[in-house]
């Protein structure tokens, strides 16, 4: 056997023992701190010499390990492998609305963080959209930031709403969206006015503030769907779409309206 059969060998060996639920349940309760045995059995409802088989099984394939309290906790590399299961979870739970939608387009380290927007509401109108930009707005005490390719963020309705508001409002949209008195290459507005960059196209909506978020992705035309999307207010939520937003402002070019 040459190395690369004994590496699918191991990666089926992995994802053998990961397909059954008292494992999974088993590091489900690991993930949140070192555990005895007995505990183990009871929160996943089973007998401790079970438990103990399991625990067995996940321990050779170095996911788990025994901790300094007698008891049992992940290993570095089972802390990693649970992170990446919290990924294929977000998958096949919302496999119907990504097989109508294109995600290829995110940068690398934002697809492998799916997992951070596994606590969320999903939207499912283009009313909803509205009302959660009005909200983001309206709602925001420190700022409001707007990633989109549509022209309802660069409205004057918004810039107006940005002045009485007094927070600190940021967009980002393609050239062709900006109207012909705008100047890209401008430098930053002054207080009180929206800031806006230019990136080459946009492929992901996000409205969000400093409480809650929303993201929205584009379809199979290339077109992001308004009409469906993703809204949440955990940190890890909130976390990755404020690093998608920064990843296009910091390569985006300065204009002004």
């Amino acid at each position: 056997m040459d190395r690369g059969e004994a590496k699918v060998t191991e990666t089926e060996d992995l994802l053998f023992e990961l397909s059954h639920e008292k494992r999974l349940a088993i590091l489900e309760i690991l993930e949140r701190g070192a555990a005895r045995l007995s505990d183990i059995a009871v929160h996943s409802k089973i007998s401790p010499p079970e438990a103990s088989r399991h625990l067995g099984r996940l321990a050779r394939q170095k996911l788990v390990g025994r901790s300094s309290n007698a008891g049992y906790g992940l290993t570095p590399y089972g802390r990693l492998v649970v992170r990446g299961l919290r990924s294929f979870k977000f998958l096949f739970r919302h496999r119907d609305f990504l097989l109508t939608h294109d995600l290829s387009a995110l940068p690398g380290p934002f697809l492998n963080r799916l997992a951070e927007l596994s606590e969320l509401q999903a939207g499912s109108s283009f009313t909803d959209t509205l009302r959660h930009v009005e909200r983001v707005l309206h709602e925001a005490d420190e700022f409001a930031w707007f990633l989109s390719d549509q022209a309802m963020l660069t409205s004057t309705a918004l810039v107006d709403a940005a002045r009485r508001s007094g927070v600190a409002v940021r967009a980002i949209v393609p050239r062709s969206l900006l109207p012909p008195s705008a100047h890209p290459g401008a430098p930053p507005s002054p207080a009180g006015v929206v800031e806006i960059r230019v990136v080459p196209e946009v492929k992901v909506g996000i409205a969000m503030n400093e409480q809650i978020a929303g993201v929205s992705f584009a379809n199979l035309g290339g077109r992001i769907d308004q009409s469906e999307g993703f809204r949440g207010s955990s940190a890890d939520f909130r976390g990755w779409c404020r690093d998608l937003f920064l990843h296009y402002w910091n390569s985006g070019r300065p204009a002004r309206l």
